[in-house]
């Protein structure tokens, strides 16, 4: 579990095909991680193998590679890091379980002061789960959605999340991953499959 607070950024050391997906590479400001622990790559859970050399590894499965931006990655790309959460953490951001949804694409951006307004088009069937007001994660990233139409919403970025993430890089088109707010999957779920229930 984590909260879509961002700890520091890692660089893609390198990329390794395997069997079954891809073995990531990266070097990471951390220096306590065990064997196993879960860290958020980008907003992607994965379980993690510390290196002696200030890197860990990390694999990506098929499915992983096929969900998530992990596919356009290259070596020297600068990704968001997050350690899972301890029962003590502040939750600063939302509930995030790591868990992608699918692909989200940055489709205009327009200055506002010292912030940037992110306009995200997503897919119709993650766009259901997505509320004004409510919380998404962006490549790992607790976001206020600020503004909603049928096929895209808005996030508003202030100068700390842009000086602590990779935000103001990205570029028009530019994929991230989606993780819509958990509690907003289960109350559709629910309503889903109690026809007879009326609010």
């Amino acid at each position: 579990m984590f909260t879509g607070i961002v700890q520091t950024l890692g660089i893609v050391q390198s990329l390794t095909p395997s069997q079954d997906g891809l073995v990531l590479r990266i070097r990471a400001d951390y220096e306590d991680l065990a064997v196993g622990e879960s860290v958020a790559v980008d907003g992607v859970c994965l379980s993690v193998t510390p290196e002696k050399d200030g890197t860990f590894s990390a694999h990506a499965s098929k499915r992983t590679l096929a969900d998530t931006t992990f596919g356009e990655l290259n070596p020297n790309h600068t990704v968001h890091l997050e350690r899972a959460a301890l029962p003590s953490t502040r939750l600063g951001g939302h509930i995030v379980t790591g868990h992608v949804d699918g692909l989200s694409t940055l489709v205009e951006r327009t200055e506002e002061g010292d912030c940037l307004v992110a306009r995200f088009s997503a897919p119709p069937q993650l766009m259901r789960y997505i509320a004004s007001k409510g919380s998404v994660a962006l490549n790992g990233v607790s976001l206020t959605v600020n503004g909603l139409s049928d096929l895209a919403f808005d996030v508003t970025l202030i100068p700390l999340t842009l000086h602590g993430t990779c935000f103001g890089a990205y570029s028009i088109g530019t994929h991230v991953n989606l993780e819509v707010d958990l509690v907003s999957k289960y109350v559709v779920r629910f309503l889903e499959t109690s026809p007879s229930y009326v609010a």
